[in-house]
């Protein structure tokens, strides 16, 4: 998942005035060698203040030939 620029800094900022921590996390593919299986891990987006999450879970467009993966 990629944030426009700027974005992200407007989440963290957003955080900071609100007291609520902001962490983010790619998602990525996970292969198999010699098999046919594989799995996706999700892109997740995480809030948290006073002990309570919020968890964000974003399926992205995935491709093997990304840079980030």
């Amino acid at each position: 998942m990629s944030f426009e620029k700027g974005t992200e800094e407007d989440l963290i900022k957003m955080a900071k005035h609100s007291g609520i921590k902001f962490s983010y996390y790619y998602g990525y593919i996970i292969e198999f060698d010699k098999a046919n299986v594989g799995g996706i891990t999700l892109h997740r987006l995480i809030f948290s203040k006073n002990g309570k999450e919020l968890i964000v879970l974003h399926y992205d467009l995935y491709h093997e030939n990304d840079n980030y993966l």
